[in-house]
């Protein structure tokens, strides 16, 4: 999953790509308070679903062995920990450091 975003002649990676991108640009016009949101998962805000969505392709299996324990070991709540950790980092800030 970590090469979803190298170009690539596979049609599936190149609509997984395309989808991503189009939620981006849906998220980069969203003000401070749409992020905090209620989404459609019950218990997750805005920011944890794109959180979510933006780990997705990035995590790793250590990621997972880390937060299980906090977790209870149950792989529902172990998404749940880590689309939060990562739904509430600062984007701006990140940005920042990445120029």
């Amino acid at each position: 999953m970590a090469g979803l975003d190298r170009p690539s002649g596979n049609r599936q990676t190149s609509a997984v790509r395309a989808a991503r991108l189009r939620i981006a640009d849906l998220l980069e016009d969203l003000v401070p308070d749409e992020w905090e949101q209620e989404s459609f998962s019950r218990g997750w805000r805005v920011r944890d679903v794109a959180g979510h969505l933006a780990l997705v392709p990035t995590i790793t299996t250590w990621d997972m062995v880390a937060v299980a324990p906090r977790a209870r070991f149950s792989p529902d709540r172990i998404n749940t920990v880590l689309a939060r950790r990562h739904g509430s980092r600062d984007i701006r800030a990140h940005e920042k450091r990445s120029i």
